[in-house]
């Protein structure tokens, strides 16, 4: 009854981020970076312990098979995580975090592999392979192809991601200049048809989705302003800038029964396009590329002394 419940409210919640975020528009048909999958299998899988591989009664070896798990169905792991502890608690969520920390790279995908049907939940059980596209027609094709290419944001941080930050420090992510003001072209051919795709960066979305912040997400107006030593302005009038994209964290990791660490991304939206054989161009969405990051956070020690 408890993993009922659990898978229930894994559902509502998985449910309702496709429905509210506006990534899910960004759902694509092909494989690879950004590409559709809901997930549910594997999550269903990380919200129970795994059985491990499970023999017949034959005594025959388990048939085992590696399943892709791309950036799309790990961003709604996160988000489902955000609102179930028990589920970033679970062993295969453990052996797919060290994958993603330090950002993911572009072109690869997570795989789990599955014997029996049951996810096995060790460290060798969670690999990144090349993204493989199969796909059948010129548009589906043109957006894998897109995806494979896009690159992951060029993100820039304050503090950087290997230094610890404090409780409601206001952490600043911006997208280098040289990549928010590129244009990604493709051409793919295919059955005598040409194929052109071009797409550029259009929005940036931030989580944390640290422990109870219910898969929330910070939308940000531009690419985002780095933090600069330089000026006058004090960090929070900064943070308080409509350019600014930042984060904070409420909550400390590795004390009060939280993990390590908090796991988090930047997603980048790109406006796409594609024309075949030189025709009008045609909008193509489902466009996007990710990064993920791991956080420690720590609270801010007082020392509080007594009048004399």
């Amino acid at each position: 009854m408890l993993r009922y419940r659990l898978w229930a409210a894994a559902a509502i919640s998985l449910t309702c981020w496709l429905i509210t975020s506006p990534g899910a528009s960004a759902v694509g048909n092909g494989g690879g970076t950004g590409a559709s999958s809901s997930g549910d299998t594997i999550i269903s899988q990380i919200l129970g312990p795994s059985e491990g591989s499970r023999r017949s009664g034959t005594g025959d070896a388990p048939r085992c098979h590696w399943q892709t798990l791309t950036d799309r169905a790990t961003l709604f792991i996160f988000h489902v995580a955000a609102s179930l502890p028990e589920l970033a608690e679970a062993p295969l969520f453990k052996a797919i975090g060290p994958h993603l920390t330090g950002g993911a790279s572009s072109g690869l995908d997570i795989q789990v592999r599955f014997c029996d049907g049951a996810a096995q939940a060790s460290n060798a059980d969670v690999r990144a392979v090349p993204t493989q596209i199969a796909t059948s027609t010129s548009l589906s094709q043109a957006r894998s192809r897109m995806l494979t290419q896009l690159p992951p944001p060029d993100l820039q941080v304050s503090p950087q991601l290997n230094a610890q930050v404090l409780v409601n420090q206001p952490v600043f992510h911006s997208i280098s200049s040289g990549q928010w003001s590129s244009t990604v072209t493709s051409t793919l051919r295919s059955s005598g048809d040409a194929v052109e795709v071009r797409a550029s960066p259009a929005t940036v979305e931030l989580a944390s989705l640290e422990g109870g912040a219910g898969g929330r997400v910070t939308r940000c107006s531009g690419s985002g302003m780095p933090f600069a030593e330089t000026i006058a302005a004090t960090v929070e009038a900064q943070a308080a800038g409509s350019d600014a994209c930042v984060l904070r964290y409420t909550q400390p990791t590795g004390s009060h029964g939280n993990r390590d660490q908090w796991y988090g991304y930047v997603l980048m939206n790109w406006d796409g396009e594609y024309r075949i054989n030189g025709g009008a161009w045609t909008a193509l969405d489902g466009l996007f590329s990710v990064r993920f990051f791991g956080r420690t956070v720590r609270e801010l020690a007082t020392i509080i002394q007594g009048a004399d």
